[in-house]
């Protein structure tokens, strides 16, 4: 980042929201992922990394100026969430170049808000004033080995963001996510979002509910890798089981380890609901796989394969508590 002086724009090489182009053919539900965001926003205290609340805050501000088909554009209400995302970071204080990462993504969004409003001259000020913020935050990491844990923390926020914007954005978020860990091979978090990146590209290739999948492997290592690295890591268990229940010899490991697993967070009761149904709907599948025996589920046959496996199969006592506890959460 030399020459910081005498290129007023280098700051449009920060990775960040505003630079990047869906796709024309891509159609999402921009709305939808807001209120999503912002649901899981009311549950931030359940979040055991303050990481992922930073990059919610980050994408959510995004959203509010992206332009994007069915979103009227809000700059007022997108530095409400950038401030709350500054705010977050701060409460970062074990990692330095995370928290100089989050606030470099920070400036750099508030700048790409001046210049997509129009208002970069009438706020000379405040862009110099941004400018001055974003070299500051840099030039406090001289070193390389510094200066690549920064970049690795600001492609793990991109690939944060790459997952939400559409299936053709996995691949960037996988790559962003696995370039990230070749600096940083410690972060639980990030072992966890790349596994599923990796599910995610996966079954889209797949029309089984049942089978395992090309990837899957590298999935299941994914998830084994980031409860290695952190076995508090509850959501990760979560998603390692349900990806278990489509290798029949793995199914038992699957339910005892979602049996052992105290689901005290909104998101741990929709997980551990979910694949309670996946196992009730899976039951025939895999005695069929079990047997050896080809089986393929048509649309239909999963409601009737659901009413079948009812009576043979006890789910959870947790079961009829979900709705109740998710209530009581709130």
């Amino acid at each position: 980042m030399a020459g910081c002086h005498f290129i007023p724009d280098w700051w449009k090489k920060v990775p960040c929201h505003f630079n990047w182009k869906l796709d024309q053919n891509i159609m999402l539900d921009l709305k939808g992922i807001a209120n999503r965001l912002d649901s899981e926003l009311e549950t931030r205290n359940d979040i055991e990394w303050a990481e992922t609340a930073c990059d919610m805050l980050l994408f959510r501000g995004y959203l509010e100026v992206s332009n994007f088909e069915g979103m009227q554009s809000n700059s007022q209400k997108a530095e409400e969430f950038f401030a709350e995302a500054e705010r977050e970071a701060m409460r970062v204080t074990d990692d330095d170049e995370r928290q100089q990462a989050y606030i470099i993504i920070v400036s750099a969004n508030r700048l790409w808000v001046l210049e997509t409003i129009h208002e970069g001259k009438q706020n000379e000020d405040r862009r110099l004033r941004l400018l001055a913020e974003l070299e500051q935050s840099w030039n406090r990491h001289r070193d390389k080995l510094s200066q690549d844990r920064l970049q690795a923390f600001i492609d793990a926020t991109a690939a944060f963001a790459f997952t939400r914007l559409g299936p053709n954005k996995c691949k960037e978020a996988e790559r962003r996510y696995q370039q990230a860990l070749k600096t940083i091979k410690t972060k639980s978090s990030w072992y966890q979002a790349l596994g599923s990146v990796i599910g995610r590209q996966a079954r889209l290739c797949t029309n089984s509910h049942s089978e395992p999948y090309d990837g899957i492997y590298d999935e299941i290592q994914c998830y084994e890798k980031a409860i290695d690295l952190e076995p508090r890591n509850k959501s990760a268990q979560c998603d390692l089981a349900t990806v278990l229940l489509r290798i029949p010899d793995r199914v038992d490991e699957a339910k005892d380890l979602m049996a052992n697993l105290d689901a005290n967070t909104c998101e741990l009761i929709l997980k551990k609901g979910l694949f309670i149904v996946f196992c009730v709907i899976m039951k025939a599948p895999l005695m069929s796989m079990v047997e050896e025996k080809s089986f393929s589920v048509p649309d239909r046959s999963c409601f009737y394969s659901y009413r079948l496996c009812t009576d043979i199969y006890q789910p959870m006592p947790e079961t009829g508590m979900i709705r109740t506890n998710i209530k009581e959460r709130k």
